[in-house]
């Protein structure tokens, strides 16, 4: 194995979502380093379901609720997720079966941070039947709704929208202010993430 260290200073605050970034950076940096294309991510269905949970809490649409995506490129790279229909318990047997040792995280178990809080709220939710898989199974039937969407949203914007040299864009107003609510909010997000170049829709209510 290699060990891929986050050198130099680090956030006092936003610390998950810099250690996401910085740990995306890092194993991209090395596949690209040693020509690798495909780089392989272990998240499980446990996992898929706290994102969900957490989208939930952060408003973030129709988008959020379609989950981590089992497949995409970043900069040449694929990003593989095979275990994404996976238990944790499933995953854990197996390497007890197998003999092997694995390492916990210490800050799945912090409290500071909003995805730990809502780990703990896992056991009352699947009592009252919002179970892991129900929650994949939801993540998956979305991300099929959001690709559809997403051919919707691609044909508006040839139509009605136009990019300017400098990387602004202009829309028909009309065109916009006639399309479906759903259709318009999407539409504008699109616009707001290609002009802006955000990783993440925003949350509704900032959209």
């Amino acid at each position: 194995h290699r060990t891929l260290p986050w050198s130099g200073a680090k956030p006092a605050s936003g610390l998950q979502a810099a250690a996401r970034d910085a740990r995306y950076r890092l194993l991209l940096d090395a596949c690209r380093r040693d020509g690798v294309n495909a780089l392989l991510l272990a998240h499980h269905r446990d996992d898929q379901a706290e994102t969900l949970l957490h989208r939930i809490d952060r408003d973030t649409g129709p988008e959020g609720l379609a989950g981590m995506a089992p497949s995409r490129t970043v900069d040449g790279v694929s990003l593989l997720r095979p275990l994404l229909d996976v238990s944790k318990a499933r995953l854990v047997a197996t390497c007890r079966a197998a003999g092997l040792a694995w390492t916990e995280d210490p800050s799945n178990s912090d409290p500071r941070f909003a995805r730990s809080r809502l780990r703990e709220l896992a056991p009352a939710l699947a009592e009252a039947g919002v179970t892991a898989e129900r929650l994949a199974r939801l993540a998956a039937a979305m991300t099929v709704a959001r690709t559809a969407f997403d051919g919707f949203v691609a044909a508006w914007l040839e139509a009605h929208a136009e990019i300017g040299p400098a990387g602004s864009m202009t829309v028909d107003r009309r065109a916009l202010n006639a399309a479906p609510a759903m259709l318009r909010d999407r539409l504008v997000e699109r616009i707001l993430r290609a002009v802006g170049g955000g990783d993440y829709p925003p949350r509704s209510e900032r959209l």
